[in-house]
């Protein structure tokens, strides 16, 4: 009996704690905003690559076909130091790439500050950080603008 009174007394505080999160849930359920109209902001896609000649493809292309006019969406790659055809593979795909070598700063971090800091000039609305391993749905950036 005083078992039983215990778990039921652990129970209801976690009980509560569930309702508390499922309340809001089921509430957003219901509100789903579309945007209809022109898309308004301009993104900028920065990609780190270290030696990502066999998957920044894909990643490329992702982008490529992307529901967002063209003209407002600016990609860049940060062939960061590369030994293989990273760089060719970014100029074949029609983008910037940006070749930045010091082996003494090696690592994403330093690949962004470097892009970072060439990409904010052009003033984007927003800076997407894209993996060049990762793939974006074609409605990224439409929901973004949103």
């Amino acid at each position: 009996m005083v078992i039983a009174a215990v778990v039921l007394a652990c129970l209801v505080p976690a009980t509560v704690a569930c309702f508390c999160y499922l309340i809001p849930a089921l509430a957003g359920l219901g509100r789903r905003r579309t945007r209809s109209g022109a898309p308004v902001h301009t993104f900028t896609i920065l990609v780190p690559a270290h030696n990502e000649e066999l998957t920044l493809p894909t990643a490329l292309n992702s982008v490529s076909a992307l529901d967002y006019p063209p003209e407002m969406v600016r990609v860049c790659v940060v062939a960061d130091n590369c030994s293989d055809g990273t760089f060719a593979v970014a100029r074949a795909a029609g983008v910037e790439c940006l070749v930045r070598i010091d082996p003494a700063k090696r690592g994403k971090g330093y690949a962004l500050a470097f892009g970072l800091s060439h990409v904010l000039k052009a003033e984007p609305d927003a800076v997407l950080i894209l993996d060049a391993d990762c793939e974006l749905n074609r409605g990224a950036l439409r929901a973004f603008d949103a």
